[in-house]
This record gives structure tokens, C-alpha cells and sequence, in this order.
């Protein structure tokens, strides 16, 4: 969590003593009674201009909605750094409208255990940058909304809402990624915020309400299980950009009116689903989305003389011959059976297959979220050839030599002309920072070759 500290002492005036509190353009006021900051700052000034103070540090007591009143109309114009870090707020929480269209103000400094931010406490501060989260849980409705130069990358972790408009228009915040806790957000929580960029809202969000995300930098978005309505206006974009959204869902969430965008003028968005699930986003293609399947690929190599053959609903391109060095692009969430002819050994992302039980010659291979390397070795001629029965296996994958089993020695590995290059105890080695060929490893009395593509 990034914590900014901006703390300002009163050291230079206990150090001379003036009991004003008061040094250049700092002041320090002791807040001890709700309602009464008037008269404490009118004594901590000592007759000096309140128009000069541009740094004000308050401890004590909490500010209700007459120190609130007071501390806009007489700060609100030129203070620039506030440190309420001391005060107490009752329930933790800071008071609504504490210091809504204080236009000067830059850095405010926060109770370490402040629980949440009152309605409309930041509305306006357009100068306000930095400020620091602490624990806080709760942004509530309008709290930072037309700060428009706010800079902050982050929300505190322990957050769970954002009320409705909390940063609305604030163009200069860049948050990536939600806090895992935060279960909703009002509407236009985040709208005009054109430097966000998250690409996905936590498991516990069940809606995306009306306008959340209008007009941000979202480009690429996955929609939880959990949302089932997204609102009118929610991730309404300007200009046809190119976007993404990926949703698996069964039933696809309910849009409302212009959820991404009015139909003619959202070409360039796509929506990514599971090809079973297609029936239930025919309203989204109606909506001017265009709908593409989810689908990766399977990278195939093949050691030995056989064939191999694949069919099945995972399949996504027109043939179904497999040769060595090609990739299949398959379907997710679907299935696919392989055949081969001899028999031989097959491997997914390193793991030995077992044959489906109507022969040794097929295998059937469900599809999940990522790409896979599939490894299919004849008896003929093994790419990776141990020399006994011991269960210690090599295989290699994306530049990665994988080493399963349980090695009881260290793998030394030589090159093709016998020079060593590597000893290893670690059972996965990167191959990339070596020339490619292949390559014997031996681990105790088991000599495997390999090859590195």
C-alpha cells in the first residue's frame, strides 16, 4: 500500500517559545472541544493575519460541522498543506464536507486510524495531489470528486466502497487494480477518470452500476462470475476505441441502455465469451458488440515416426492432421481427443496422460485459460530417452527444462559436443540463456536427451 507522510512540526516555535503557535505561514492549533476552532485559532494567531497561513497542522478533539464551516471560510482560500493526523474524528470517520472547494489545498495528512471519508470532504479541492489512505474502508458519495489533479495509483487495501461520484472527474488517477475487499461502488464512482486502467473488479461486485466507468482509459476488462447487470453508460467510450472485455459467465449480465457505448459507434469493441455460452449473449451482439470465443493454443511437438490426429468441439481450425513445431488453436472451456497411431507417450505442460479407456491410441484433452505444450513421443525414436525404469522424467517446454519425479542426484547437463554446462539440484531450469540444440542430462544413473528449440 503506498503511504504518503507529509508531517510538519511546530518544532521551530516551541524552540522559541511563542506560545502563539505561529512561524512564517505555520500554525498549529490545539483542538480540544468540538464546535470551538474559531476561538482556538483566533488565540493561536495572536493577532496575526489568518490570510498568511498556507500550512495548518490541527490535534486534538474531532471537527464537527461548525469547525468544518469555519476552516473553509477562512482557509479555503490560500492554505495549501493541512495535517489532521492528531485529531480524533468521532467514529473514526472524517466529517462530511470538512473541506469541500478549498481550492488551494495540496497535501492532507490523515488520522493513521481513520476508518472512512465523509460525503463531499474533498468535493472541489482542485489543487489537492497527494493524500494518504491509511485504513481507511469507506470513500463515501462525492468525497473526492472534481479533483481533478489528484495523483494517487493506489486505494488502501482495507477499502470496501466507494460511494456514488467518490472520484468522479479526478483525470489524473492511475489505479491498476482494486483492493480484493471492495464488494460495490455507487454510480459515476470513477466516470471522466481518463487515466484509470483496471482490468477487473473484484469477485464480491455483483453489479457495475450506472455510468462507473464512463469515459476512463479501461481497454481491456474481465467481468467477474459474481456481476450479473452492468448499468446504462457504465463503460460508455468516446471515439471507437479498441477494447476488450472478457466475460465467462453462463448467463451473461444484463446490460443496460449504452453499457459500452451506443451500437453504432462501438465497432472496434469486443466481447470475449466461451463458445457453449453463446446463446445467452445474443444481446450483446444486438448491443454492437462484436462477440469472439475464447481460445488459445496448443503447441505440439512430436519425437518418433507415427501419426497424430485431433477432433473434437475444442477444435478451431479447419484441419486436423498434427505435425511437429505446429499449434492447434483450440476453443476454452471445450474438448478435444487426440489419436495417435503407433501408440506413444503424451504429455501436457510436462504431466503424462493417461489414454481414455476405449483404447491406448486416444486421449482426450480439456481446454482451459491458458495455452498448453503438448508432447508426443513414439516408441520409435524418444526426443527424451531414458535409459532405465526410475520414474525421474525431463521434458522441455517454452525454453523450461521441467525435471519431475524425485531426482536422488543433481542434474548435470552437457551439450551436444559433451562440455559441461550446468549442475542443479532445482527441477526447473531456464534454457533460454543457452544456445539452442540439444542437450544430455543426467541425473544419478538416468541419461535423457533433450532438445532446446
Amino acid at each position: 500500500m503506498e503511504k504518503l507522510n507529509f508531517i510538519f512540526s511546530a518544532a521551530f516555535l516551541l524552540a522559541t517559545g511563542l506560545g502563539s503557535n505561529l512561524s512564517a505561514q505555520t500554525l498549529t492549533v490545539n483542538h480540544t472541544t468540538a464546535g470551538s476552532l474559531e476561538a482556538e485559532t483566533t488565540a493561536a494567531l495572536d493577532g496575526s493575519d489568518a490570510a498568511t497561513i498556507t500550512q495548518l497542522t490541527i490535534t486534538g478533539e474531532t471537527l464537527d460541522n461548525t469547525d468544518a464551516t469555519y476552516l473553509k471560510s477562512t482557509f479555503g482560500a490560500q492554505l495549501e498543506v493541512l495535517d489532521i493526523s492528531g485529531v480524533s474524528f468521532t467514529n473514526k470517520s472524517i466529517t462530511d464536507k470538512l473541506c469541500q472547494k478549498m481550492t488551494a489545498l495540496k497535501t492532507v495528512t490523515l488520522p493513521a486510524d481513520l476508518a472512512k471519508i465523509g460525503k463531499y470532504a474533498f468535493d472541489g479541492c482542485s489543487s489537492l495531489e497527494t493524500v494518504n489512505w491509511t485504513l481507511v474502508g469507506n470513500i463515501d458519495d462525492y468525497a473526492f470528486q472534481n479533483c481533478a489533479i489528484l495523483k494517487i495509483s493506489a486505494l488502501p487495501e482495507n477499502l470496501t466502497r466507494v460511494g456514488q461520484y467518490g472520484f468522479s472527474k479526478c483525470a489524473e488517477i492511475t489505479i491498476t487494480k482494486l483492493p480484493a475487499q471492495l464488494t460495490g461502488f455507487g454510480t459515476r464512482a470513477f466516470e471522466f477518470c481518463s487515466k484509470l486502467a483496471i482490468t477487473e473488479v473484484p469477485d464480491g461486485v455483483t453489479e457495475i452500476k450506472e455510468r462507473v466507468f464512463d469515459r476512463t482509459g479501461i481497454t481491456n476488462f474481465t467481468f467477474p462470475n459474481s456481476v450479473a447487470t452492468i448499468g446504462d453508460l457504465a463503460f460508455y467510450a468516446e471515439g471507437n476505441p479498441t477494447r476488450t472485455f472478457t466475460c465467462r459467465n453462463e448467463v451473461a449480465p444484463e446490460l443496460g441502455d449504452r453499457s459500452f457505448g451506443a451500437a453504432t459507434g462501438i465497432s472496434n469493441t469486443t466481447a470475449r465469451i466461451l463458445k457453449k455460452h453463446a446463446d445467452a449473449y445474443t444481446a450483446w451482439g444486438e448491443a454492437g458488440l462484436t462477440i469472439a470465443y475464447l481460445s488459445h493454443h496448443i503447441a505440439v511437438s512430436i519425437e518418433g515416426e507415427g501419426t497424430a490426429n485431433v477432433e473434437g468441439s475444442a477444435l478451431a481450425t479447419e484441419t486436423n492432421v498434427v505435425e511437429d513445431g505446429t499449434e492447434i488453436e483450440v476453443y476454452e472451456g471445450e474438448t478435444l481427443t487426440l489419436t495417435v497411431d503407433p501408440a506413444a507417450t503424451i504429455k501436457l505442460n510436462g504431466e503424462k496422460l493417461t489414454p481414455d479407456s476405449d483404447g491406448e491410441n486416444s486421449y482426450t484433452i480439456a481446454v482451459g485459460e491458458d495455452d498448453m505444450a503438448l508432447e508426443i513421443t513414439f516408441s520409435t525414436s524418444t526426443g527424451i530417452e531414458a535409459l532405465d525404469a526410475n520414474e525421474v522424467s525431463c521434458s522441455v517446454y517454452n525454453k523450461t527444462l521441467y525435471i519431475t519425479g524425485e531426482p536422488a542426484a543433481p542434474a548435470e547437463i552437457f551439450n551436444c559436443v559433451g562440455s559441461h554446462v550446468l549442475s542443479t539440484h532445482e527441477q526447473t531450469v531456464d534454457l533460454s540463456r543457452f544456445a539452442k540444440g540439444i542437450y544430455i542430462v543426467k541425473i544419478g544413473q538416468r541419461t535423457f536427451k533433450v532438445i532446446n528449440k
